[in-house]
């Protein structure tokens, strides 16, 4: 989340001031899409390792807290969708569509209570994780396609196909597997590598 909002606090006034730059739009967001998978993959596989990081038997997060660390994946992949809604973001203001700000953050905000209400007795901490993801998918999802018709912003898919690809293999291996710490780094390891080659393919 601190990613993102940092990242809005230059995203708004760049689109403002550069309205008619769309193929800017398509090449910077695509960029931040790539460096957010990597980092919902690399805290989703890695958030194990890290709670168990301990010193004289103190670990870093209490044990009684690492049955929660299971909703890092949902939570990560919320903020991957709420870092979508604002790359989409440039339409609302470039095409007066201001009116729309609080509807698609009051079908969020609803979206996000009536899941907290029904999934929370239900799953516990896993309902309030899914009830974020549903909401932030949700106005990422309706903002696309309001934007087809006010000013559609699109992003190199053949660029961010494979690191989706990889991350995904790499997170249900480490899932199914439930691999060691030095196992897990190690893989991260050749994973940044790979990521490094495939972002200078679209820095190209």
């Amino acid at each position: 989340l601190l990613i993102v909002n940092s990242f809005n606090l230059n995203w708004q006034p760049y689109y403002l001031k550069n309205q008619n730059k769309y193929d800017d739009f398509k090449n910077i967001g695509t960029k931040f899409l790539f460096i957010l998978i990597l980092l919902c993959t690399i805290l989703s596989v890695l958030w194990p390792s890290i709670f168990k990081i301990n010193y004289n038997s103190y670990f870093l997060i209490g044990k009684e807290f690492w049955s929660g660390g299971s909703i890092i994946p949902l939570i990560t992949i919320s903020y991957l969708f709420y870092g979508i809604f604002i790359l989409q973001m440039p339409s609302i203001y470039i095409k007066n569509k201001q009116n729309w700000v609080p509807i698609i953050w009051g079908m969020g905000a609803l979206l996000n209570f009536a899941g907290n209400y029904i999934l929370i007795p239900i799953f516990g901490f896993y309902g309030a994780a899914i009830s974020t993801l549903i909401s932030y998918s949700s106005m990422a999802i309706f903002l696309i396609y309001k934007n087809t018709k006010w000013l559609p912003i699109k992003y190199n898919i053949n660029n961010l196909m494979p690191i989706i690809i990889i991350s995904l293999l790499i997170y249900f291996y480490q899932y199914y597997y439930n691999l060691s710490s030095i196992l897990i780094i190690l893989l991260l390891i050749i994973y940044l590598i790979i990521a490094y080659y495939l972002n200078k393919k679209i820095y190209q």
